[in-house]
């Protein structure tokens, strides 16, 4: 028996692909669910196996996939195994590509949050966003972990009052942010395929919602799984005009959370001179707001 399948499982796969098939386990997920990429003489392709089918996820393939997102097609289902069957997206991700070729394939992914954004997503995505339940709920669960991470190691670092009331205050400006757009939320360099078919194929988006346009930008240029040096990240997307005015956004932003988080006076006046001076530039006068 396969690690991660049961007897009925097994006997479906072989049903679909063959006896003789190959199931070869790829990497597991951080959670129940589990990948096996299927081969045979005439193809190749990718079973998913959880406890439930996710139903976000099926539609969202198909959202996607008609919107010219390449993401792994659904080619049949079974809820009661637990079942996907999807086209094989790639064995590698993202997190596999030396610095030079990510910093290549770098354009490419900025081209696709752009495209994301401009989405008319399904209503149940619509219906979600990143209120601040749901950013207190990360916020929080990033503090849950760093006092297990603390006590695990004994750290005597402790996140203060001040702190936690500033992330709280930030929240509640985020939650009052008047631009949403699709935000795939997890977007990062391992939840990115390197397809030999495609310049990616996206996955794990079943969680996508509204959000400010930054995220998942933000997501990718300060990935935990592929740290970037500082000066890629300045000089990555330097000709890509039409973030221009979300600089302007984050600009007016930072001056209201240095104002919040009573920060001192020479950031403030950094931030404040920097949106006189784009105020007043020719690329950016434009962008005023």
């Amino acid at each position: 028996m396969i690690s991660g399948t049961n007897e009925s499982q097994i006997d479906f796969i072989r049903s679909r692909y063959g006896k003789n098939c190959n199931i070869i386990p790829l990497q597991e997920e951080a959670s129940t669910r589990r990948y096996f990429q299927i081969t045979n003489s005439n193809l190749e392709e990718v079973v998913c196996i959880d406890e439930t089918i996710n139903d976000d996820f099926v539609k969202l393939s198909e959202f996607l996939d008609a919107n010219g997102i390449h993401v792994p097609k659904i080619f049949e289902r079974n809820d009661s195994l637990g079942i996907l069957c999807m086209s094989f997206g790639g064995k590698l991700d993202f997190s596999s590509l030396q610095l030079n070729d990510y910093q290549t394939q770098f354009p490419k992914l900025i081209d696709l949050i752009l495209k994301l954004q401009t989405l008319d997503p399904p209503s149940f995505v619509k219906n979600r966003r990143f209120d601040s339940e749901k950013l207190l709920f990360e916020t929080n669960l990033t503090l849950e972990k760093f006092n297990a991470f603390k006590e695990r190691f004994k750290i005597k670092t402790s996140i203060s009052n001040e702190a936690i009331a500033f992330i709280e205050e930030t929240v509640a400006y985020l939650d009052q942010y008047n631009i949403n757009v699709f935000t795939h939320r997890d977007f990062h360099c391992r939840n990115l395929l390197r397809s030999p078919n495609f310049d990616y194929v996206l996955i794990d988006f079943q969680d996508a919602r509204m959000g400010v346009p930054q995220y998942d930008l933000a997501s990718i240029l300060f990935d935990a799984y592929y740290p970037l040096p500082r000066e890629f990240r300045m000089v990555v997307d330097h000709d890509k005009s039409k973030f221009k005015p979300s600089i302007l956004a984050c600009l007016n932003q930072l001056e209201e959370i240095i104002q919040l988080g009573m920060f001192s006076d020479s950031l403030y006046i950094f931030v404040k001179s920097l949106q006189n001076e784009l105020n007043l530039h020719k690329d950016f006068r434009q962008f005023n707001i």
